[in-house]
């Protein structure tokens, strides 16, 4: 199992050291910082398609000119969950403003489009999970309804935090102050 862990930590380095060389290379970048690392890995996941506008090709520099968001698929506030499952790209006026995505799911504000659009979003989120484009975990946020998020889910991760941090806080006085 450790073994498989720093292996796969490696894979990741490598990983990100590509796309930091392609950020320098393609759109100059001096600096690339971990926010956008994952802004390109979560434009690749989709190849390059921001997945609320499901026809629509996204170029890597639209991407870092402003245009373009990292959304919760699941409001954060909601699910208390910033992991890289709940997150996808989407462009910054979807992502706020009176007439966009706000405090609702992804397949909330998609089902508040006209049909045809919120078919091809179904569709288009579908058809990358069949070829294997976005895990299951990914595929079930993206198709999560806001009522079938229990209510009670951030109370009970705070007690859960609760209980898991006395545990530590016993376990690391065994070994310092």
């Amino acid at each position: 199992v450790q073994v498989s862990l720093v292996s796969r930590c490696r894979c990741q380095k490598r990983q990100h050291q590509v796309i930091e060389n392609e950020l320098k290379r393609e759109l100059g970048f001096k600096k690339v910082s971990r926010k956008d690392i994952e802004r390109f890995k979560l434009w690749k996941e989709f190849g390059g398609i921001a997945p609320y506008e499901p026809g629509t090709p996204v170029s890597l520099a639209e991407l870092y000119s402003g245009l373009y968001d990292i959304d919760h698929i699941i409001p954060k506030a909601r699910l208390f969950d910033d992991s890289f499952v709940n997150k996808t790209i989407c462009r910054t006026e979807i992502n706020g403003g009176s007439t966009g995505k706000n405090d609702r799911t992804a397949y909330d504000y998609m089902s508040s489009k006209e049909a045809t659009v919120f078919n091809e979003y179904v569709t288009f989120i579908k058809d990358y999970f069949d070829k294997g484009g976005i895990s299951e975990a990914k595929f079930e946020k993206l198709m999560m309804p806001m009522e079938m998020i229990p209510d009670d889910f951030i109370t009970r991760q705070l007690q859960l935090t609760r209980f898991i941090t006395k545990e530590a806080m016993h376990l690391l006085e065994k070994v310092c102050r």
